[in-house]
């Protein structure tokens, strides 16, 4: 067994020091192994590594015992077990786990370093969440926290809302993904933080699976489109509202005139329409200043939203030119009675 272990023949080594199976960077171990069995020690299950014949290197399982004679250690018995081939499967898993957690050490800086929130889900029941630094972020949490709503370890700052709707925990992308085993796109959804600030964002999910095809958890990732809506309100604002007043331009007001004159002729009643100007208007830009002048637009706008009903629309024309649409009158003379006050 010594032979075929470390390639020596019983006549190479018989009467020689087995320091020759030591290798180099390991010549200290021998005179430590000395003191402690000379000492009467029993060593068991010693795992080292010793060179064979031609220098390669093999892994051993050693156990030494030492005999006595009187008191003194005349001789020593060793059992060497090669075990190489459990080392090389060791060293493989250990190289193996090693580079796993490099790999997701490297995946955890990728996602940190990505704009965009994302969130993963460790279970199906989505017990526990956690996400990118982004996603954190969004959610005004701290890094590493869980961010399951299912079971939260802290209060969250935010409520879910959709098309007004307060969202339950299962209506969210990440938790249908792993519950339903789904996928979810451009799944619209409001923010709505205790400060009353709002972030519009589009969120997106798709299940994890294990080798057998079962669900284990979701990964999702977000879009904040905060910015947009707001352009788009903007832009719809722009397009239907006067800038200076805020209220209805021409094209909206035309819609709503329109959507009048039917509401009354579907309902037997009258739609009136009433236009104003301001009188002298010129002369307060003349004296005072066009910043004046808007400033009394500003004004007049206000006091002609609080004379009328909410039904009713108030619009700038342009200049110091308004029209008032007052729907649903039963009688002509209420027109003349709204436009008196």
């Amino acid at each position: 067994g010594a032979e075929r272990i470390f390639g020596f023949s019983a006549d190479e080594v018989i009467g020689e020091s087995h320091i020759c199976m030591f290798p180099d960077f390991l010549k200290s171990e021998e005179a430590k192994l000395w003191r402690r069995v000379t000492a009467g020690e029993i060593i068991t299950n010693y795992e080292t590594v010793r060179q064979d014949r031609d220098g390669r290197l093999v892994d051993v399982s050693m156990s030494i015992s030492p005999i006595l004679e009187g008191e003194k250690v005349a001789r020593l018995v060793i059992v060497a077990h090669d075990i190489t081939e459990r080392k090389n499967l060791d060293r493989a898993l250990m190289q193996s786990e090693r580079t796993q957690r490099e790999r997701v050490a490297e995946l955890k800086t990728v996602l940190d370093s990505v704009p965009t929130p994302v969130w993963i889900a460790h279970d199906s029941e989505c017990k526990v969440i956690t996400g990118n630094r982004a996603a954190y972020n969004l959610l005004r949490l701290p890094q590493g926290s869980n961010l399951s709503l299912s079971s939260p370890a802290q209060k969250m700052p935010y409520a879910i809302y959709r098309n007004g709707r307060s969202l339950a925990p299962h209506e969210l992308p990440v938790q249908m993904a792993a519950s339903r085993g789904i996928e979810v796109r451009d799944f619209e959804q409001d923010l709505v933080f205790d400060d009353g600030t709002v972030r519009h964002i589009v969120g997106n999910a798709t299940p994890l699976r294990d080798a057998n095809g079962e669900v284990t958890g979701a990964v999702s990732a977000a879009i904040d489109i905060t910015t947009r809506k707001s352009a788009e309100e903007q832009i719809r604002k722009m397009a239907h509202f006067d800038a200076l007043t805020s209220l209805p331009n021409r094209v909206l007001l035309m819609d709503r005139l329109e959507h009048a004159i039917a509401m009354s002729a579907r309902n037997q009643t009258h739609t009136g329409v009433i236009f104003l100007d301001l009188d002298h208007f010129k002369s307060i830009n003349d004296t005072l200043g066009h910043h004046v002048g808007d400033l009394l637009l500003q004004q007049v706008a206000d006091r002609l939203r609080e004379d009328v009903r909410e039904v009713d629309t108030v619009s700038r024309l342009g200049g110091d030119e308004f029209l008032i649409i007052v729907p649903e009158l039963r009688q002509v003379d209420d027109a003349r009675h709204i436009a008196s006050k």
